[in-house]
């Protein structure tokens, strides 16, 4: 998880999101379980701009999505604030695991936990690696609840980042053995392409934000 700049509410939901809020919470009058027409809330103007927001990645774990793996979640359950269906500040792009394996926010409420798009709250403070590992920072108590809320430990994510993680250190081994070889330091463009892992649009780049000082001091 990293922060995230949301950015200007769609026109297609500025325009509609009133009149499909009011439609829905009638429905909603007669029949308590119905749920809201995923058809407007997941609108292709909306998703593209979840998307754009979070550099194609889910909003939680991080994993990069294609456009037939993204799924929009409400952050807060439409079962608990049906009011917030179609706000904007509830939709979150995420990953199919994220969306089905999230803990409910009567379980676990959003408030304990990291929220990406509030800039308060810092992920890397809140969040750290062992490895492919997340743990809480310091014994933070905002990131272990996000941690279990949103499973952040599962075990397909650790593999994921395992491989990941492998491939950052194959890439960087081979950099210090061109390095040793040729008897200089990094160039510019090394130290760039070494970076271009922790950064924002990369898979998994709060993990390697973590590494970077290690691997390469000053490049943190």
């Amino acid at each position: 998880m990293i922060g995230l700049h949301r950015l200007a509410e769609p026109v297609v939901l500025a325009e509609n999101g009133e009149r499909w809020l009011e439609r829905y919470l009638e429905q909603r009058r007669r029949n308590p379980s119905q749920r809201p027409d995923a058809r407007q809330y997941g609108h292709r103007e909306i998703r593209n701009a979840l998307r754009a927001m979070s550099f194609y990645k889910c909003f939680y774990c991080e994993r990069k999505l294609s456009e037939l793996e993204d799924e929009i979640d409400h952050y807060i359950e439409v079962a608990e604030s049906p009011e917030h269906a179609f706000r904007w500040g509830n939709l979150y792009l995420c990953c199919r695991d994220c969306h089905g394996k999230k803990l409910p926010n009567s379980s676990i409420p959003v408030e304990e936990c990291l929220n990406p798009c509030d800039h308060s709250m810092l992920p890397a403070a809140h969040l750290i690696f062992s490895d492919e590992i997340i743990r809480p920072k310091s014994g933070s108590r905002m990131g272990a609840q996000t941690i279990r809320k949103y499973r952040l430990d599962r075990d397909q994510l650790n593999y994921l980042r395992l491989k990941q993680l492998q491939r950052f250190e194959r890439f960087v081994r081979d950099l210090y053995i061109a390095c040793a070889r040729e008897g200089r330091p990094f160039t510019q463009e090394e130290k760039e392409a070494i970076v271009s892992f922790g950064q924002a649009d990369h898979e998994f780049s709060l993990m390697f934000r973590s590494y970077l000082a290690l691997v390469v001091p000053g490049m943190e």
